[in-house]
């Protein structure tokens, strides 16, 4: 179970903001067909994540532990450092529905763009961790869909309506709200103290310094820490401290706001 929640949690946070779920927003945002874009996802997502999360049984049948605790940390490492390049979208990814059909086109540009992608290399290194590949690749299929499906319905809804750098600006906050609440519920499954623990932080912290933002990455700060002393296996707390790093690199704009002083205060007015 706990393979299956972490992978979630990991995935949708190395997907928020991530080439491909631009790249659902977009395709919806042309094509107003949400249905088989969400289908061309998911095929290409299990497809994609199978290979992967087979790779990951072979390196742990392979790679003794000692080395296969090295690769894994390096690999957790690199895809933090990864998610802080901007992703693009190539007009050509968005224009093979030309001749594919919208489905053809979401199925293809998506497995493509999956392949070496952050979250199919965090398929690999999960599996490769749990040691449970099957219910890795469902929890990362699950958290793709999590961080892809509510873009591909903002696409087909809003695109049109409000000017794209509001939409931007309703994204970020949106992404940072999802963080947080992706890493508490996957904290709360896995660890509940800990959980109790980040509420705990996160309220006395915005009670004394009034910053929403200030109060979450205090409070996620502590995660890793917590599960070490709390869980039973002390290992998870390694993974834990991946989803802290990503969620502190999806509130770059807010620790920016931060330290210029420009952050607004809870409770404050205009």
């Amino acid at each position: 179970m706990e393979s299956l929640v972490l992978s979630t949690g990991v995935v949708a946070l190395a997907e928020i903001g991530d080439k491909t779920q631009l790249l659902a927003f977009i395709l919806a945002a042309r094509f107003k067909k949400p249905l088989p874009i969400i289908a061309g996802i998911l095929l290409a997502t299990v497809v994609n994540h199978g290979l992967a999360g087979a790779l990951g049984a072979w390196i742990t049948a392979t790679i003794s532990p000692s080395v296969l605790r090295w690769v894994l940390g390096l690999s957790f490492i690199g895809m933090a450092v990864w998610t802080l390049i901007p992703d693009k979208i190539e007009e050509e990814e968005t224009q093979v529905a030309q001749k594919w059909g919208v489905f053809g086109a979401t199925l293809i540009t998506f497995f493509l763009a999956e392949m070496g992608d952050k979250t199919q290399i965090a398929t690999v290194a999960l599996a490769a961790h749990y040691q449970a590949p099957v219910m890795v690749v469902v929890g990362t299929t699950l958290g793709m869909l999590v961080a892809d499906v509510p873009a591909v319905f903002a696409g087909d809804k809003l695109a049109n309506k409000i000017p794209m750098k509001l939409v931007h600006s309703i994204a970020a906050a949106v992404f940072a709200l999802l963080g947080v609440a992706t890493l508490l519920g996957v904290l709360a499954l896995v660890c509940w103290p800990a959980a109790l623990g980040f509420i705990a932080i996160w309220l006395s912290t915005a009670a004394l310094f009034r910053y929403s933002s200030l109060a979450a990455l205090v409070a996620s700060a502590a995660v890793p820490v917590m599960v070490y002393q709390l869980s039973p296996d002390g290992s998870e707390a390694f993974v834990f401290a991946f989803l802290v790093a990503l969620l502190w690199l999806k509130h770059s704009t807010n620790i920016a706001r931060l330290w210029a002083g420009t952050e607004g205060k809870i409770g404050a007015k205009g």
